[in-house]
């Protein structure tokens, strides 16, 4: 995957939603174009509220996000959103669900045909185009949901655990054709898990938040000698790099437990 400049710049954010719960505090971090970031780190440590404020669905208490040389904004920064759930409408088809970012900006979906077919090959939907949520598997479900997201030609995806609730076969297969996509398409890539196994499989950059509140504690690298990710998950060094990564997201966890219980 290519990495090139600077595309956002987390500048000593912090997210405070009352008195007592503080989610995010002092977060600073470079993001370069065309990166693989994933975020790792305890439930409640502010990985999902992170990536809400990167989108702008969420304002920081202080501190600010900017793209470039402009704060961001959902319409000057084309960014795509893949949640947990799917979102997909129930009533609507495949091609329906997928058009709907493009229905919203005003485009039929007669007009949006060649991108929509676009989506449906690159994502493995061909023959479903016409069938229903409630038809689909849940891996089928998440497929429609990238294509959603992706119909827009976003600079920046965000991933909020989108792969949770699968199953580890499933699972595998779409961190498998996500990499791909991200190879052919070049788009910049945050992705939220608590899967240290997931985080090695398939980020460049692996960022270990600690636990409330939340703050980067460290950033691994985590340059791979293959882009083959099937030889990747069956090397001696993945098996390592896993170890490692778990080594310091439970060193750094207690440290922060530490540090509670003195204060």
């Amino acid at each position: 995957m290519k990495v090139d400049r600077e595309i956002i710049l987390i500048h000593e954010v912090s997210h405070q939603f009352s008195e007592s719960i503080i989610a995010l505090q002092n977060v600073f971090l470079s993001i370069a174009q065309g990166e693989f970031v994933v975020f790792l780190g305890p439930s409640g440590c502010g990985k999902s509220t992170l990536l809400r404020i990167i989108a702008g669905l969420d304002q920081p208490t202080s501190g600010f996000v900017e793209h470039h040389c402009g704060e961001v904004s959902t319409e000057s920064f084309p960014i795509g959103f893949v949640f947990q759930d799917p979102t997909l409408m129930p009533w609507a088809t495949v091609s329906q669900n997928i058009h709907l970012p493009l229905k919203l900006a005003g485009t039929s979906i007669s007009d949006s045909q060649g991108l929509i077919q676009q989506q449906i090959a690159s994502l493995g939907l061909q023959g479903f185009e016409h069938a229903y949520p409630r038809q689909l598997s849940g891996g089928m479900k998440m497929r429609v949901s990238i294509a959603r997201s992706l119909i827009t030609t976003p600079q920046v995806l965000l991933m909020d655990e989108p792969f949770a609730a699968l199953d580890e076969i499933t699972r595998m297969r779409l961190n498998d054709d996500l990499l791909s996509l991200c190879r052919k398409q070049s788009f910049t890539t945050l992705f939220v898990t608590h899967s240290v196994f997931e985080a090695v499989s398939m980020a460049q950059k692996i960022v270990i938040m600690s636990p409330r509140p939340g703050r980067i504690v460290d950033v691994i690298d985590n340059t791979k000698p293959t882009d083959d990710p099937e030889q990747w998950r069956v090397s001696t060094e993945f098996a390592k790099r896993c170890a490692y990564v778990s080594h310091q997201l439970r060193l750094h966890s207690l440290q922060a437990t530490s540090e509670a219980l003195i204060q």
